[in-house]
């Protein structure tokens, strides 16, 4: 793997935002949601909590125990440098919980527990490493980084690379919460698991997507279609390695799973997987500003120029003039209802195997997918601080039925 190029500026790092994101109000709307999915057999106000509060000090104790080593950048300076923000694996807790309880909440509190465990750090190192790579170097770098990312989470040897700069002891670090996924997961897999080959499969999938949204800049996204990012750049989503975890964990609980058992899986996996990436099309809509200024794919671009809302020679235009004819052509909504369009084919996805399913709480897992679609779209709404937005994440704790997606949107659903 190559090393990190030694001409990185320490301003660059600086202009990372360090914003936590952290503040009573979010706590307070977190634990009133978690309250609200109390009337689901899957969720205990008191018992989520005690776990995600058990799990956040078992992660922060790693933290400063297992990275401080010389060859890591410890919690301190990744969280100066703004490549660690507390509110990844806090955040990353909490969603975590609302999938694992719906699925492992039969079973003995520590599958719980070692999955929302599992999941924080496999979000918490996913997060630092975008952040490297997002802002810092070249694209060769951030393949070799990926691909070494893959190992970290799959392999079961793993030699830490050697590495004396600062960004390559973070990526690092990286590696290293990496592997305390692979060994949480893979201590609880039985030999010959159905579920650890779908984790193994799903990892290489999400690393591919990961790539593949590194193939196309901002001058590059004419040739680069919608298409392409809904059948190939959205594959960098966590959706399913996500949902993974909790499944290589409850095949343990279950001791041995039947044909039914399997078809439940599959479907919810396939399920989560919509969820997510229909979140990855809202965070595009939060993130368009800052995407088109470090020239990343962003899908509000491509489907602006599929429907012809914009022209090829537009993209050669300045940032700002760019933004402002996106938002005038009305493309932000667009975009918003190629999400939902994603996200609804989950919840209908998981409401065909409802009454056959005898494992997850269907009701409970739909709810938590309603919770983190608000969650990605918030982002947005702090953007635009605008009655839309508002109304926009209202909309996720109503039915779905409710959300009404324009035909020219729904022509996309052949892609997804």
């Amino acid at each position: 793997m190559n090393t990190m190029p030694s001409n990185i500026s320490q301003n660059r790092i600086e202009k990372i935002p360090r914003s936590d994101g952290l503040n009573l109000f979010y706590k307070i709307s977190a634990v009133s949601l978690l309250s609200s999915m109390s009337r689901f057999p899957s969720i205990n106000l008191v018992s989520s909590l005690t776990q995600i509060n058990k799990v956040l000090k078992s992660f922060e104790d790693m933290l400063t125990n297992n990275l401080n080593q010389p060859i890591f950048a410890g919690p301190v300076h990744l969280t100066e440098t703004g490549l660690l923000k507390k509110k990844h694996y806090n955040y990353g807790a909490y969603l975590a919980a609302l999938s694992s309880f719906p699925i492992l909440h039969r079973f003995n509190k520590n599958y719980v527990f070692e999955a929302i465990f599992a999941k924080t750090a496999e979000i918490t190192s996913i997060k630092i490493l975008d952040n490297i790579g997002d802002s810092l170097y070249k694209k060769s770098d951030a393949v070799d980084s990926q691909n070494k990312h893959l190992e970290a989470f799959t392999e079961e040897e793993f030699i830490m690379p050697k590495k004396q700069s600062f960004l390559g002891k973070a990526e690092n670090s990286c590696y290293e919460i990496a592997r305390w996924t692979f060994n949480t997961v893979r201590n609880r897999t039985p030999d010959h698991s159905f579920t650890w080959k779908i984790y193994l499969e799903d990892f290489q999938n999400y690393i591919d997507g990961q790539i593949n949204s590194m193939s196309a800049k901002i001058k590059d996204e004419a040739k680069f279609k919608i298409k392409d990012y809904i059948q190939k750049v959205n594959e960098k989503s966590v959706g399913r390695v996500w949902i993974d975890i909790d499944f290589c964990l409850l095949e343990k609980a279950l001791g041995e799973m039947n044909d039914k058992d399997m078809e439940t899986i599959y479907n919810t996996r396939k399920a989560v997987d919509y969820f997510f990436k229909g979140c990855n099309i809202y965070d595009d809509v939060a993130d368009l500003e800052e995407d088109l200024s470090l020239n990343i794919t962003n899908s509000v671009v491509l489907l602006a120029l599929d429907r012809g809302l914009i022209k090829e020679k537009d993209l050669e235009n300045d940032k700002k003039s760019l933004i402002e004819k996106l938002k005038n052509c009305k493309a932000i909504e667009d975009a918003i209802w190629l999400g939902d369009l994603i996200y609804i084919e989950g919840i209908k996805t998981l409401l065909k195997t409802h009454r056959s399913n005898e494992i997850v709480d269907t009701d409970g897992l739909i709810y938590g997918a309603k919770i983190l679609r608000a969650f990605a779209i918030r982002k947005w709404m702090m953007h635009e601080k605008s009655i839309s937005s508002f109304l926009n994440i209202m909309k996720s704790f109503g039915n779905h039925e409710n959300i009404i997606i324009p035909d020219y949107i729904h022509e996309y659903h052949k892609y997804i």
